[in-house]
């Protein structure tokens, strides 16, 4: 089950009242968007190659120490080559998918591969038992009202700074209203038992995750004040 809508609002918070260096902001919730991209590869792979795919793609290449090093040191690279000021950038997108990894580790319930391409899982020892279904299921269309109040948070912090972007508070609305309806439909297909709700929920579930990365790195530069 993924948390990343969950994890972001966390990290924001965190980073809103703890963060020293405010560059660093943007750049961790960025990273901490990352990992959970392998549901895409999960879902296309389920789709169109085998229906165990999303076992086989989750919580491994993008949930990897080895793709932390990655990252950081492409951003030494292209400090080097480009911009002195793309370290800081690369290095908190570093801290974010670290952070992710972590919290997935002590949180999940599936295995995290965080050595990945090793074939060794990292489990956590805090186990959640769910005795219905129907309340996992539920938990998977809550991640929908987390998404929609991170997207409150964002237009918040749009309205306080009083920036030049004040024409995203229309779409970001717009888009509130969006995860509101998601979360209803899941609703309405836990209670009919809608046998393939997993994929309606990636179906949804992706698109949420790619509208708050780009919110956040539109919006990247009133994070900082």
């Amino acid at each position: 089950m993924p948390y990343t809508a969950l994890y972001t609002i966390i990290i924001f918070y965190f980073n809103k009242y703890f963060l020293k260096n405010k560059k660093l902001f943007c750049p961790i919730l960025l990273g901490n968007f990352i990992p959970d991209f392998d549901i895409f590869i999960s879902l296309i792979g389920k789709l169109f190659i085998s229906s165990n795919s999303i076992d086989y793609y989750s919580n491994k290449g993008l949930h990897s120490f080895f793709l932390i090093l990655l990252v950081y040191f492409i951003g030494l690279i292209f400090s080097e080559i480009l911009n002195k000021k793309l370290k800081i950038f690369f290095k908190g997108l570093s801290i974010g998918i670290f952070i992710h990894i972590i919290l997935d580790i002590l949180i999940s319930q599936k295995g995290i591969y965080f050595l990945w391409p090793l074939n060794i899982s990292f489990v956590s020892g805090f186990k959640i038992n769910i005795f219905s279904k129907n309340l996992y299921n539920l938990l998977l269309a809550s991640h929908f009202l987390l998404f929609r109040f991170y997207t409150w948070t964002l237009i918040n912090k749009l309205i306080k700074t009083k920036t030049d972007l004040l024409y995203m508070l229309f779409p970001f609305n717009i888009w509130m209203k969006c995860e509101f309806y998601f979360f209803i439909t899941l609703l309405f297909l836990i209670f009919i038992k809608f046998k393939s709700l997993y994929i309606i929920y990636m179906f949804f579930y992706i698109p949420s995750l790619i509208i708050a990365t780009l919110s956040t790195y539109i919006i990247r530069k009133e994070l900082t004040k």
